[in-house]
């Protein structure tokens, strides 16, 4: 006999001997289990289809209840185990009757043999002590005492990596019962003990949907003023945020200079897609700076809850906020995160998600030159509410076309995987120049600032300056961009300039009152309008590694 359903024990369309046949045939009761053991053992006989019990899961009570909803395991906010509970009491009730029916048909002798011990002391039948074990074990303390050793037996018993198949892996469960595998795009039914997953998407899977000319579509061509490859490019970057695992190890920024771009309508409706359990929003706060600094081994509540997450973002990151690079590039290195719960001892996050966030203004990225490697800035420069085509219900309209927005996403994790995100102009414009704007040596060295020239023909002796009054035109001029920043020591200019090809050297060189003097330059770049340079002379050259020597 199948195992045991909600809809068979509690559907008034199945009869009371059919429900009573169903719990005698899986919960199999007997006189030596009239325990709390024997009633956790019947318990988990009963819910094993539909209950598993996770302990590292609950900071409060060390344990976690799951309930199968039929899609995905879903923690059990409404004491639904404790409720379940009573159906042992009900398992016993019907062991009662049917020992009461095999009483009925037995001899007055029989009867008689089986109430009386070897003394010739009554007592009572089977079924009457069954039925009074039924109705003790509908106290409280007994439900407790039978929920309580269930949550240990093998049957019921779980944890984190049980669910791991699902929750940090290539599989998404849907709303429609599937759960879909968003390297091929195929997909199969959920199953409670296959693929275990504890989220569930809000968005139906629809393997024949088709997108395109879609509203959905339309709003893509409008959010990205007709830019066909950076629309590419943005399915690909959200369909890779579906992996479960960072194979991208990617941050990136939506940058909107003017309100009403549409980056947030676009998130809204992706979100909807995904549902809280797939992607989810933390506070700005997780990727700012903190003045105080972060404690490694302090509490961060903001990252725990962020287990098996496939799309962390955070909205609206002010303007000149300073981010934390050391958690931004922590949240996208793809190693165990290290965090821990408030009152609870640490615990190793596995990373599955992409990290994003929006933004109108210009974060300060703290002068991290390697960050570059990672941050992918995505430009939105739409101006929805002046286009004649926009709706001002465009939102709650993309949300009901959730199944839409999934296929795309789906289809774009299957690109994905097989070519990688890439890469787009205007992404790599975009990044280019706000890694440019976060670099104060890079904007004055920008042949397009004319600052400086650089040497590029290898003669370097007619590019040189001296460091004093390159630094001092520098510091001018750093100043009068108001980085809200410190002015940049001199040792700190040398190093910069290294990666220009640019060096320090010791050398003769001739003063503007005629006669010469031994000064520290910088050879390899010179002033824009510093006037006529005389070339170094080759042989008083001192301490310049990795340039030609010239004849003098």
């Amino acid at each position: 006999m199948a195992a045991p359903t909600l809809a068979m024990l509690w559907d008034p369309n199945y009869t009371d001997e059919e429900r009573r046949a169903e719990r005698l045939e899986v919960g199999l009761p007997s006189l030596e289990m009239m325990t709390d053991e024997g009633n956790a053992t019947i318990y988990a006989r009963l819910m094993h289809p539909w209950l598993r019990c996770d302990r590292s899961r609950d900071s409060q009570t060390s344990r976690c209840w799951l309930v199968w909803s039929g899609t995905h395991w879903q923690p059990d906010m409404t004491g639904a185990h404790l409720d379940l509970a009573r159906e042992v009491a009900l398992v016993w009730d019907a062991y009662a009757v049917d020992l009461e029916r095999r009483w009925a048909k037995k001899s007055k002798a029989q009867r008689r043999k089986e109430t009386s011990d070897e003394s010739g002391k009554a007592r009572q039948p089977a079924h009457a002590v069954v039925r009074a074990w039924a109705s003790k074990c509908r106290a409280l303390s007994r439900l407790r005492a039978l929920v309580e050793l269930a949550s240990v037996m093998p049957q019921l018993r779980a944890t984190a990596a049980d669910f791991d198949g699902v929750d940090c892996d290539w599989w998404v469960a849907t709303s429609s019962g599937e759960v879909v595998d968003v390297r091929t795009g195929q997909a199969e039914p959920a199953r409670p003990h296959v693929r275990m997953g504890t989220r569930c998407a809000p968005a139906a899977w629809r393997p024949d949907l088709q997108w395109r000319g879609t509203l959905w579509d339309r709003h893509l061509e409008l959010v990205t003023c007709g830019d066909d490859e950076l629309a590419a490019w943005l399915q690909r970057l959200f369909g890779a945020a579906l992996f479960g695992t960072q194979r991208e190890h990617v941050f990136a920024l939506h940058y909107g200079p003017l309100a009403g771009n549409g980056k947030s309508t676009t998130m809204g409706a992706i979100a909807a897609a995904l549902g809280d359990g797939y992607c989810r929003q933390m506070a700005e706060s997780t990727l700012i700076e903190s003045s105080h600094g972060r404690d490694s081994s302090g509490p961060s509540p903001d990252l725990i809850d962020f287990a098996g997450v496939r799309l962390m973002w955070t909205d609206e990151i002010p303007d000149g906020a300073k981010l934390d690079m050391t958690r931004v590039k922590q949240l996208t290195g793809g190693m165990g995160v290290r965090t821990r719960g408030l009152f609870r001892s640490q615990e190793t996050v596995r990373p599955t998600w992409l990290l994003m966030a929006s933004t109108n203004g210009t974060p300060r990225l703290g002068g991290d030159r390697g960050i570059g490697r990672r941050i992918r800035v995505v430009p939105w420069h739409a101006q929805l509410a002046d286009h004649p085509d926009a709706d001002p219900d465009i939102g709650a309209k993309l949300e009901a076309e959730r199944d839409v927005v999934f296929a795309w996403l789906v289809e774009g994790a299957r690109i994905a995987y097989e070519e990688g995100i890439g890469t787009c102009p205007a992404v790599e414009e975009a990044t280019r120049s706000m890694l440019q704007n976060q670099d104060p040596m890079a904007m004055w060295m920008d042949p397009a600032a004319e600052n400086v020239a650089l040497c590029t023909d290898g003669d370097a002796r007619s590019y040189w300056c001296e460091i004093s009054k390159f630094t001092e035109a520098y510091v001018e001029w750093y100043t009068a961009q108001n980085f809200g920043k410190a002015e940049p020591k001199q040792h700190l200019i040398t190093r910069q300039l290294a990666s220009y090809g640019v060096v320090r050297a010791y050398a003769t060189v001739r003063q503007d009152t005629g006669g010469t003097a031994r000064r520290y330059v910088y050879v390899g770049v010179r002033l824009v309008g510093q006037g006529p340079i005389e070339p170094l002379p080759g042989d008083k050259w001192a301490n310049v590694p990795g340039l030609r020597r010239h004849a003098g």
